[in-house]
């Protein structure tokens, strides 16, 4: 039987960047890429990277998403969403409403963003370092982004919201493994931005830093969708 492998997307946002793409009619995430929207484009990636089950949490526009995901057919994955309520709870608030629905260790990721890494080999060295979480980052050094994540030997020192300090080097690649019980360090229904999570476990020291030398592509801006498409393009067409 295939290793089931579970990812949770991160799909609510409200696009306040891409609004003139969206007019604040669509999702982000189903921003349309080459006659696509680019949803299709992060879940087939998922599928490629061995991914066999996945998560979606919506808010802005969520019952477009459900919408989409009833008329196209993804048959090598599990699908499922979770759309925020009425009291949005933020990124890590969100993550820890649907606890109960999450195996043991699972991946999160952005539903604006292209990546890609070897899970399996990621996921082995996670458990053989002690069933850590672990954060794949690239070396950046503010090149395509600000940095903000700080790595000493193997593991995340640092992660900022707010990128400043010569030790910042990493940026956060987008493919984070982590496990059920981190969820225990946010409280139940209380508003939360993930990086108080990622935080919290990089104070335990038991973050490992998995670097990539991959380049990331996002739909953030109209400038960075244009660069994507063109990516797409090459690979997809």
């Amino acid at each position: 039987m295939k290793q089931r492998r579970y990812a949770v997307v991160l799909a609510g946002g409200l696009g306040t960047r891409i609004r003139e793409v969206t007019g604040d009619l669509i999702p982000k995430a189903l921003v349309p890429v080459l006659g696509k929207p680019f949803l299709y484009f992060k879940l087939k990636e998922l599928e490629s990277m061995g991914v066999t089950d996945v998560l979606l949490l919506t808010g802005h526009h969520g019952d477009q998403i459900d919408a989409y995901l009833q008329s196209e057919s993804f048959t090598g994955l599990q699908i499922w969403t979770h759309q925020d309520g009425n009291e949005p709870l933020g990124t890590g608030g969100a993550l820890k409403a649907v606890g109960s629905f999450l195996p043991q260790y699972f991946w999160l990721t952005y539903g604006d963003s292209m990546v890609t890494a070897d899970l399996e080999q990621a996921e082995v060295h996670a458990i053989e370092s002690g069933g850590l979480s672990l954060m794949v980052v690239l070396k950046n050094k503010n090149r395509w982004q600000p940095s903000n994540v700080a790595v000493a030997g193997q593991m995340v020192t640092k992660y900022t919201k707010t990128p400043d300090g010569p030790d910042l080097n990493y940026i956060d690649f987008g493919l984070i493994l982590l496990r059920k019980s981190d969820l225990e360090l946010i409280r139940a229904s209380t508003p939360c931005d993930l990086s108080s999570l990622f935080c919290a476990v990089i104070e335990r020291s038991e973050m490992l830093a998995w670097p990539t030398d991959a380049k990331f592509h996002d739909i953030g801006t109209p400038e960075a969708l244009k660069d994507t498409e063109r990516w797409l393009s090459l690979r997809f067409m």
